[in-house]
């Protein structure tokens, strides 16, 4: 009778474990600056190679309709970890000068009292930590919140507050944060400098590549270097056995740069130092559009994400709509937790489409872009919206605007707003909503102690 009660107990004990979940996963969130959508090998480009991302894709799911919150960086970046637009928290352009996010009608840094992703793990057991580029604040502004505020226990950050961090150490850092916390349960970010400028190509990867043009050979040496560091990550993962228990994801912040005049380097380029934007020829592919564009060229990037045994494997997903202020939502509910009370999220929970099963997007996407120039052919729209098949891009004021049907034009060569009027003025009545739901002016609890004093304060 002893023996059977025992085993009884075993029994109840392994039906609790299958059902509850032994450990939620650990979560690496590698995040790119300016990576195109086209700077993948697995995505067609026939000049750079990324065997290690390549591989990850191999491994997991690469969702092809994936975009970032903004063409450009701070913005994005705010809405992972918040899960909101980041114009609600009037996040509008990258943190730079005070007197920048003044004329932006922006805050200095990041609201440090939101209940922030990486939080929300912590308090449930997860050990947190950020490595690489931050920019929810800069570090012209000396009194911005350390990330410790934000639910990391440990960080090395670069363009933030807090312990310094060489760009290039990124990923090596994100190893050695893996490696002491291997028994545990971690959320880390891993937030590299690749592909944005300065660029810093290393003499082996522009050796590998001296058969392609001197600006493709930088960058595409950026990039290897790059593919290679998040390899090593990778490779450490395996070696501590931790595959099957880690989801691992790789996305980019926006589209690639503009190809500008910068610094061109006239001497040895083997010395590689501080390269500008002359040698950002980044991939968008066939996109219409790069950085700073509400074009899909300037907001749909890579996305892939990996989970050995739960995820399926090499899986190319071309219909399912997402976008980055989804990852809050889903990847609490894949670590088993619930979603903080009376929070707005404007993502949604897209854990059916990881794991590979029907999912049909029902709510729209919404972005805002305040630097729009309107003589520019690429950087007019200042909003923009997705509902299905259906994209608009308007000013604020709605005196332009333009309807795209993604399904059949994905280059946005096809502008069908005076062919479709109704569906345009439905999504037009939509913007024109939305505008009127966000704040006008910035939280003034996030303003440095310099701005207080300098709006007498």
């Amino acid at each position: 009778m002893r023996l059977y009660r025992i085993l009884l107990i075993i029994a109840f004990s392994l039906y609790y474990i299958n059902i509850i979940g032994a450990k939620p996963p650990n979560i690496v969130f590698i995040m790119a600056d300016d990576w195109g959508w086209g700077d993948l090998s697995c995505h067609g480009n026939n000049w750079i190679e990324t065997p290690h991302l390549d591989g990850l894709a191999s491994r997991g799911m690469d969702f092809y309709q994936f975009t970032s919150n903004s063409p450009i960086c701070s913005p994005s970046r705010t809405a992972f970890l918040t899960g909101q637009y980041p114009a609600r928290n009037a996040i509008h352009q990258q943190f730079s000068s005070i007197q920048h996010h003044i004329s932006k009608k922006m805050p200095d840094w990041l609201n440090p009292s939101l209940p922030h992703l990486p939080k929300i793990l912590q308090q449930n057991g997860y050990k947190t930590g950020h490595f690489g580029k931050w920019h929810l604040s800069n570090n012209q502004i000396t009194d911005a919140p350390h990330p410790k505020l934000y639910g990391f226990d440990t960080s090395a950050v670069f363009n933030g507050s807090g312990r310094y961090l060489n760009p290039e150490n990124t990923c090596d850092a994100a190893i050695d944060f893996i490696k002491n916390h291997q028994h545990e349960t971690f959320y880390i970010n891993v937030w590299i400098h690749e592909p944005s400028t300065p660029h810093f190509p290393k003499p082996e990867y522009l050796e590998k590549y001296k058969h392609l043009t001197e600006q493709q050979r930088v960058y595409a040496a950026v990039i290897a270097e790059a593919d290679a560091a998040i390899g090593r990550l990778l490779q450490a993962l395996e070696d501590l056995e931790l595959n099957e228990s880690t989801i691992v994801i790789f996305t980019s912040d926006n589209g690639p740069d503009d190809i500008g005049s910068g610094i061109k380097f006239t001497g040895d380029i083997s010395i590689g130092a501080g390269l500008g934007r002359y040698y950002s020829v980044g991939s968008n592919a066939s996109l219409r559009g790069r950085k700073r564009s509400l074009y899909q060229g300037g907001i749909n990037v890579p996305f892939i994400i990996s989970w050995p045994g739960q995820i399926p494997m090499g899986i190319i997903d071309r219909k399912t709509i997402v976008t980055g202020v989804d990852l809050y939502p889903t990847l609490l509910h894949m670590a088993k937790i619930p979603l903080p009370a009376d929070y707005i999220l404007d993502g949604i929970d897209i854990t059916k489409a990881i794991y590979g099963k029907s999912f049909k997007r029902k709510s729209p996407i919404y972005w805002t872009w305040n630097s729009a120039c309107s003589n520019h052919i690429n950087n007019w729209a200042e909003i923009g919206i997705r509902q299905g098949k259906w994209k608009l891009l308007t000013t604020k004021r709605g005196h332009r605007y333009e309807l795209y049907n993604l399904k059949k034009s994905t280059s946005e060569e096809k502008n069908i707003a005076h062919i479709n009027i109704v569906k345009t003025k439905k999504l037009l009545a939509m913007a024109e909503n939305w505008q009127a739901s966000l704040p006008e002016n910035p939280d003034p609890n996030c303003f440095s102690l310099l701005r207080k004093q300098q709006i007498g304060h």
